[in-house]
């Protein structure tokens, strides 16, 4: 076993974690700010008269869109590093097992934020 080849997957598989994490973690003050402005521009009373249209909804989610895509990138990158460590590695020792599985656990949690956002967008603009 390669143990330096190990030790920097499990190291990119970190950085990657946490750089999805910084995004989609940073989207949730982004996420609120834009349904507390949404809110607050729906009161007026010609939007009870006429409806918004769909693109002027999709409008004000394209910033947390495209934070979001940006921070799922780094997220399927480190679970894609993760499997190929599996496959190379197996059961061998790993010297950076931590920061292996901290990844991980990055990562599921930049993948389950990003999926809780998304269904709130999807019933929000639905």
């Amino acid at each position: 076993m390669d143990r330096i080849a190990a030790i920097r997957q499990s190291m990119a598989v970190f950085v990657c974690g946490l750089i999805g994490v910084a995004f989609v973690f940073g989207l949730v003050p982004v996420f609120f700010l834009v349904m507390r402005s949404m809110v607050e521009s729906s009161i007026s009373p010609m939007d009870i008269v006429t409806p918004q249209e769909p693109a002027h909804d999709l409008l004000w989610w394209m910033p947390i869109i495209v934070l979001m895509v940006l921070g799922l990138i780094p997220a399927i990158w480190a679970l894609l590093g993760w499997s190929r460590i599996l496959v190379r590695y197996g059961s061998q020792w790993n010297p950076a097992a931590a920061y292996l599985s901290w990844g991980i656990r990055l990562t599921v949690m930049t993948l389950l934020v990003s999926a809780l956002i998304v269904s709130a967008i999807v019933l929000t603009v639905l």
